[in-house]
């Protein structure tokens, strides 16, 4: 076969394997569309939709038109051009948080389900500890103590995102490493790190990249939470602050219009977080043929 004809197989292969399953799927072709603007607001966007900061009285809570496609807010300016350049620290705080906090629970998940042992429960002691702190008293806590930057909140966020995936993934790699398949692997000594990066690691691929968007969601939450309680670095265009200013300094919810906006905004979050759900819903069809309703 000439290379032309595997490059050919290939790329047929990843429609039919990825590709097919996400189009096919609704749900994953709205995460996918959401997805792919989540990243072109927060990169090209800046560059594309200039920042309004002009303050225009007569504009205050100006509703949806061809010129402000999302209305304007308490002070006139472009709402739009406000999400857009607000959503690079909106995206990138909590990605970062949840990008530590999933490598330091499948360290620990991974080291508790596989070793075992007094290993196993001395981790698993610590990640149950955690798991009962209140995380968002303490981080709300420990926000307003330390320096404000938005690197100390991706690692407060961080710091408690880790404990619910060690402890699934310690059960899951607990589980696997009693199968058949596993134990021939240990019988041949091929090693504790080829049996757990490419035997067992595979098999955790699809509930790790769920729990990667359902992590990213929960730690956006969050951070829009403290920004809106005013514990955080007060970033004019954080959605946030957005939120703090409509709503507890300019009164907006007892505004009609200013309501309107305000439920414009709110809505912008939430289709953003559903997307980002359905996109690794779509991501366990791709990892699980047996999810494929359409096969």
């Amino acid at each position: 076969m000439s290379t032309e004809m595997r490059a050919k197989s290939g790329l047929y292969l990843f429609y039919l394997d990825v590709v097919r399953p996400v189009l096919k799927s609704g749900r994953g072709l709205f995460g996918l569309v959401v997805v792919v603007a989540m990243v072109f607001m927060a990169t090209a966007g800046p560059s594309v939709i200039p920042l309004d900061i002009e303050i225009k009285p007569s504009m205050r809570w100006c509703l949806p038109s061809l010129e402000h496609p999302l209305g304007c807010d308490y002070l006139g300016r472009d709402l739009l051009s406000m999400v857009v350049h607000g959503s690079r620290e909106v995206f990138l705080v909590p990605f970062i948080a949840t990008l530590v906090g999933v490598v330091g629970g499948m360290s620990v998940g991974l080291l508790a389900g596989y070793i075992g042992g007094r290993a196993r429960r001395a981790l698993t002691a610590v990640t149950d500890i955690w798991l009962t702190i209140p995380s968002f008293p303490v981080i709300f806590i420990l926000a307003y103590v330390l320096p404000k930057s938005p690197l100390t909140i991706a690692l407060l966020l961080a710091l408690f995102s880790w404990p619910g995936l060690a402890r699934a993934l310690a059960a899951e790699v607990s589980s696997l490493k009693s199968r058949d398949f596993i134990e021939v692997c240990i019988n041949l000594r091929l090693g504790k790190l080829h049996v757990l990066f490419r035997e067992i690691g595979p098999h955790l691929v699809p509930f790790v990249a769920y729990n990667f968007a359902a992590l990213f969601v929960a730690n956006m939450t969050s951070l829009i939470g403290i920004v809106l309680l005013g514990v955080a670095p007060l970033n004019p265009t954080n959605w946030g602050y957005l939120l703090n200013q409509m709503i507890f300094t300019y009164r907006g919810l007892l505004i009609p219009s200013g309501s309107i906006i305000i439920f414009i905004l709110v809505s912008v979050f939430v289709v953003i977080k559903l997307g980002v759900v359905f996109f690794a819903q779509a991501l366990e069809e791709v990892f699980n043929p047996r999810l494929r309703a359409y096969e």
